[in-house]
């Protein structure tokens, strides 16, 4: 009976591994064509290839002053509306700052082709051991810790970007590390993802022991 569910369990992942692996592939395919285009000259990504480089950034945290936070008077009751954030751009930029400006948009990709693969490897694991494995809570666990730091590098590889794009343009002093952190957003999406799996995973870690002392007991 534990054997015919164990199967079942696999066979319920199998889908899931399935459509993981295909959108990995698709990612990995439009990101390989998307260079090609890049480097015949013939498209753009990111910032390669679109002749500017541009980031958007929190206009409190932009440097020296050159821009403010405008306030809009609203043609409706009760409101109006607040320019947070601007999207600087530099027309003539060097390769530094065109890989900076493009930072932002291969940060986030590449942390979700990374967790992605994490994700399959989870998948793969239960599906070869069982769900109820101390090998596949290990996995979750693992997931969880990759999401979480990996979300938080993310942002501060972005926000380091587009201070370069902005100082490009701006001024020329060199941003200290509170500017940086300024306008550094928390992506509180992912840090509850990723406590949640590492909370799942030491739970399953758990679970797993007590079935296997009660089964010693049997």
């Amino acid at each position: 009976m534990r054997q015919t569910r164990a199967a079942s369990s696999k066979d319920l992942l199998s889908p899931l591994e399935g459509i993981t692996r295909g959108v990995l592939v698709l990612m990995l395919a439009g990101l390989i064509l998307s260079s090609i285009l890049v480097l015949t000259g013939t498209g753009e990504f990111a910032s390669f290839g679109a002749g500017s480089a541009c980031a958007t950034v929190n206009s409190e945290t932009l440097p020296g002053g050159e821009f403010k936070v405008d306030t809009y008077d609203s043609p409706y009751r009760h409101a109006r509306f607040n320019a947070q954030t601007t999207e600087v751009c530099n027309t003539k930029p060097s390769a530094w700052i065109t890989t900076a400006a493009s930072v932002s948009t291969l940060a986030r990709l590449l942390f979700v082709i990374v967790a992605l693969i994490g994700l399959q490897r989870v998948l793969r694991r239960a599906r070869r051991d069982g769900p109820f494995t101390t090998s596949a809570a290990t996995g979750v666990s693992r997931l969880g810790v990759l999401i979480l730091l990996g979300s938080l590098v993310t942002e501060l590889v972005r926000q380091v970007g587009a201070r370069e794009v902005v100082l490009s343009v701006t001024v020329h002093d060199r941003p200290d590390v509170g500017s940086i952190f300024g306008s550094f957003d928390l992506p509180f999406t992912e840090i509850v993802v990723g406590l949640g799996l590492i909370s799942m995973g030491r739970i399953l870690s758990r679970a797993v022991l007590l079935q296997q002392d009660q089964d010693a007991t049997i």
